[in-house]
């Protein structure tokens, strides 16, 4: 699991001296910190998917699929999607430290294998979630960071006037809410 902890522990490290950084460098590093925390999760993601199906006794198959069963149609919450961009190179880099940690992605059929098998995938599981626990704690820092620098006016913010939204102005006293001008809104 070297490639992506030694990423990893490279960006909590740089993370502990954020007073050095400009500002390119903070949102440089917090871009790497994002990317790299969506590689760690889809990771967790595909060992804790194995632990589910190694664990899963074919008893509780059809309640489960009860359980999860969404109904027609789904309440709000079910309705979220959580979209995860990875490219061809990050789900390399997460397959390549899921073979070096979790071992094969299907369990054995031997009892004996199994049992070791699903061990490797808690031993990894908890190791990818010790990685994604320190990356949101950089994470945080480099985003307190930037937030800071921005309050202060050290930072010149990127937003550009077509993206900014005015609401309408409040009607003044006397004059109708349709006698009003406001700044034009940028067309969709």
């Amino acid at each position: 699991m070297a490639e992506l902890a030694d990423s990893v522990r490279d960006v909590v490290a740089r993370s502990a001296d954020l007073g050095s950084l400009s500002q390119e460098e903070l949102r440089a590093l917090r871009e790497r910190g994002l990317r790299l925390e969506n590689i760690v999760s889809y990771a967790r993601r595909v060992v804790q998917t194995n632990l589910d199906q190694a664990t899963l006794d074919a008893s509780d198959v059809e309640d489960r699929i009860r359980r999860l069963a969404i109904p027609t149609p789904p309440p709000a919450l079910a309705r979220r999607q959580v979209e995860v961009n990875l490219s061809d190179e990050d789900i390399a880099l997460a397959d390549r430290e899921l073979a070096a940690i979790a071992g094969p992605l299907l369990a054995p059929e031997d009892e004996a294998e199994r049992q070791a098998w699903v061990e490797r995938q808690r031993v990894a599981e908890a190791t990818l979630s010790e990685l994604r626990r320190s990356l949101h704690e950089a994470l945080d820092a480099l985003t307190d960071a930037i937030v800071e620098r921005v309050a202060r006016g050290e930072f010149a913010l990127r937003v550009s006037v077509d993206e900014v939204q005015l609401p309408p102005r409040p009607p003044t006293e006397g004059t109708a809410a349709s006698e009003q001008t406001s700044a034009p809104r940028p067309q969709e």
